[in-house]
C-alpha cells in the first residue's frame, strides 16, 4: 500500500470522527499527509511557523470546542508546537497532532532530520501512538486507532498524538524490499594496538578503488591518510577541509550524478553525518565490500546502513598511526581518474557561474570570496553549497544547524556565534528561515555584532521545487512550497538594520568585499525565482554531461 492511500484513510476518518478544521505547515516527510488533507473535504488553514501554527489550531479549538487537527513534518517541527500543546493540555482543549516521522530502519542512525518523536511532549499529551508503515492489512488497525485519538481528545479534552511513520517513496508506490543488500556490523575498537593499527593499514592498502570521506567534525589528520592511500577524498561542506589536500575531489556530487565514475570497492569515513543524498544513493546501489568509519561519538551515522565495521576510538590519534603505518604508494589510475573528470568539471563551472546571479552562482561566489566563518541554513544553501562552494584558501569555518536541520532559530544561532568568536560571520539563510526567526534580530539592538545576513529570498521553500511528484500537484504553491510575496526592507528597518538589495552580480561582489574590508551587520537580500532556478540546475547538470562526454572513452 502506497502512502497516499493511508493518508486519505486518516483524513476520511478524521472527517467522520468530527474534526472540521486541519491546520498545516509546508514540509517533505509530511507530504502524504498534505496530499490527503489538501483532497479531504476538510478545511485547511497554512501557516509555515510551527510555533504559531500550533496556537492558530488553538484559537480554533477555542471557539470550534471540538478537535482541531495538526499536520506537522519531521525535526524539530515537532518541537515547535510544544507551547502551544501544554497551553492547550492545561486548558482542556482537544488537539489532534499527526506528526510525520521516518520508518524504524531509519531511526536511531543518524539519517537527516530525525529524532525520538514518540511520546515527545510527555504528559502534556491525553494519549499517543505510533502507527506503522503503510500496510493494506491494516487499514482496518488504522481507522479504528484514529477513531479512538480523537475520541480521547473528545472525552479527556486535551490533545493527543499520532506518530505517522511514513517510508519513501513518499507519494509513489513502495520499492520490492527483496532487492536491498545487508551488510554485517562490526561494534567496538576503542584502543587499538600497533599490531592492530598494521594490520588495519594493510587491508585498506589492498584496495586501490577506495574513498575517504569526510563528514562533520572530520579531523584534518584524515587527509594524510587519504593521500598515503592514493584514494580521492569527498569532503562534506560541514568538514570546512575542502581545498587541504591535493586528493581532495571538488565537485564531486557532478561525477556522480553523471556516472562518471565507478562504485569504490571500499570506503573510509572519518567524522559524523554527512549532507549529501546523491554521495550516499551513489554508495548505496553498490555497496562498497568494506566500509569503515571512525568516530568516538559514541552515536550512529549510518542512515543506509553500509558501515561494516565502527571504530570507537579518536578520528585524530587514528588518522596519525595509519598515515604511519601505510607504505608510500604512487598516483592511482582510479584516484587519476577523478581528478581528470573533477577538473572538467571545475573548469566547465567557471564559465557557467562566473558573474551568475542565481543561487548556484552565489555559492559559487562565496567559495572566491572565501570569508573567515560561513553560516550556511539548511534547505537550498547547505545543498547548494555542498554542490558548489569549494574555496582554494580553504582557511572558510563553516558552521551548520545538522543536528535536526531545522529551518528554526537561524538568526539567533548566528548571533551566538558572532558574541563569541568575534570574527565577522557571513550567514547565507533561505527566506523561510530569514521570517522563522525575525525577532532575534532584536538581540542585536544590545549586541551590534558584525554579521552579513545574505538573504536567498525564492519567495517560499526552494527545495521543495526538486520534489517531482509534489510540485506538479495543484496544492503545491499553498500548502508545500508556501509561495509568498514577503520582502525583508522593513523586518531590516525595524530593528535598524542597514539593508541593501543587490539585482545584479557586481552589485553582490562590491557588497562582499566592502563587508570584507569593515564589517559591520547588514542585510543583503537577493531575489531569485524557484521556477528559474530548478530550470538552471537542470542546465547545469546538461552542460556538465556533454562536458564530460569525451572523458568517457578515457576513463
Amino acid at each position: 500500500m502506497n502512502n497516499i492511500t493511508w493518508s486519505k484513510q486518516i483524513m476520511s476518518t478524521l472527517k467522520a470522527s468530527g474534526v472540521r478544521y486541519i491546520c498545516l505547515g509546508p514540509g517533505s516527510r509530511s507530504s502524504p499527509l498534505i496530499a490527503a488533507a489538501a483532497e479531504s473535504l476538510l478545511e485547511v488553514v497554512v501557516h509555515f511557523d510551527e510555533r504559531g501554527l500550533g496556537f492558530l489550531a488553538l484559537g480554533l479549538s477555542k471557539v470550534y470546542r471540538e478537535p482541531v487537527a495538526i499536520i506537522l513534518t519531521s525535526g524539530t517541527a515537532i518541537g515547535n508546537v510544544l507551547p502551544a500543546i501544554m497551553e492547550a493540555s492545561h486548558d482542556d482543549l482537544p488537539l489532534i497532532i499527526l506528526s510525520a516521522d521516518r520508518p524504524p530502519e531509519l531511526r536511531d542512525c543518524g539519517a537527516n532530520q530525525t529524532t525520538d518523536q514518540v511520546k515527545i511532549f510527555g504528559s502534556f499529551v491525553r494519549w499517543q501512538v505510533d502507527l506503522p508503515c503503510a500496510e493494506t492489512r491494516l487499514l482496518s488497525y488504522l481507522t479504528s486507532t484514529v477513531s479512538h485519538a480523537v475520541a480521547l481528545a473528545k472525552k479527556r479534552r486535551g490533545p493527543v498524538q499520532i506518530n505517522c511513520m511514513l517510508r519513501e517513496p513518499l507519494l509513489g508506490n513502495p520499492p520490492d524490499f527483496s532487492s536491498y543488500s545487508s551488510h554485517s556490523y562490526e561494534e567496538g575498537h576503542t584502543i587499538l594496538s600497533e599490531e592492530r593499527i598494521e594490520e588495519l593499514a594493510s587491508t585498506l592498502s589492498k584496495f586501490e578503488e577506495g574513498l575517504v570521506l569526510l563528514g562533520q567534525d572530520a579531523p584534518e589528520e584524515a587527509t594524510h591518510v587519504a593521500k598515503a592511500l592514493q584514494w580521492p577524498i569527498i569532503s562534506d561542506v560541514t568538514s570546512s577541509l575542502r581545498g587541504k589536500t591535493q586528493v581532495d575531489i571538488p565537485y564531486y556530487e557532478h561525477l556522480i550524478k553523471n556516472s562518471l565514475v565507478a562504485s569504490p570497492v571500499a570506503v573510509l569515513q572519518f567524522g559524523r553525518r554527512l549532507t549529501s543524498k546523491t554521495l550516499m544513493e551513489f554508495l548505496k546501489k553498490t555497496p562498497p565490500n568494506i566500509y569503515y568509519q571512525i568516530d568516538d561519538s559514541f552515536a550512529r551515522f549510518d542512515p543506509y546502513h553500509l558501515v561494516t565495521k565502527r571504530f570507537d576510538i579518536a578520528p585524530a590519534l587514528l588518522a596519525n598511526s595509519l598515515a604511519r603505518a601505510i607504505p608510500q604508494k604512487k598516483e592511482s589510475s582510479w584516484l587519476k581518474c577523478w581528478r581528470m573528470a573533477s577538473q572538467s568539471i571545475e573548469g566547465k563551472l567557471e564559465t557557467l557561474l562566473q558573474g551568475s546571479y542565481s543561487e548556484p552562482g552565489f555559492a559559487f561566489t562565496l567559495s572566491k570570496m572565501a570569508p573567515k566563518h560561513l553560516f550556511l541554513s539548511n534547505s537550498m544553501p547547505i545543498r547548494d553549497a555542498e554542490a558548489f562552494f569549494y574555496s582554494k584558501s580553504a582557511d572558510t569555518r563553516i558552521f551548520t544547524n545538522r543536528g535536526l536541520s531545522g529551518i528554526d532559530g537561524n538568526i539567533a544561532t548566528c548571533i551566538g556565534i558572532a558574541l563569541t568568536s568575534q570574527i565577522p560571520l557571513l550567514a547565507v539563510i533561505g527566506d523561510l528561515a530569514f521570517l522563522h526567526d525575525l525577532n532575534s534580530l532584536a538581540i542585536l539592538q544590545q549586541n551590534p555584532l558584525p554579521i552579513l545576513f545574505l538573504v536567498i529570498n525564492n519567495r517560499g521553500g526552494g527545495i521543495f521545487s526538486f520534489l517531482p511528484h509534489v510540485s506538479q500537484t495543484p496544492y503545491f504553491e499553498t500548502m508545500v512550497a508556501y509561495h509568498h510575496p514577503y520582502q525583508f526592507r522593513a523586518a531590516a528597518d525595524l530593528f535598524n538594520i542597514p539593508y541593501y538589495a543587490p539585482t545584479e552580480h557586481h552589485e553582490l561582489i562590491s557588497l562582499l568585499k566592502q563587508f570584507e574590508q569593515e564589517p559591520k551587520m547588514a542585510v543583503i537580500e537577493l531575489s531569485t525565482l524557484r521556477d528559474e532556478n530548478v530550470i538552471f540546475h537542470q542546465t547545469i547538470e546538461n552542460e556538465l554531461r556533454n562536458c564530460l562526454k569525451p572523458l568517457e572513452v578515457m576513463l
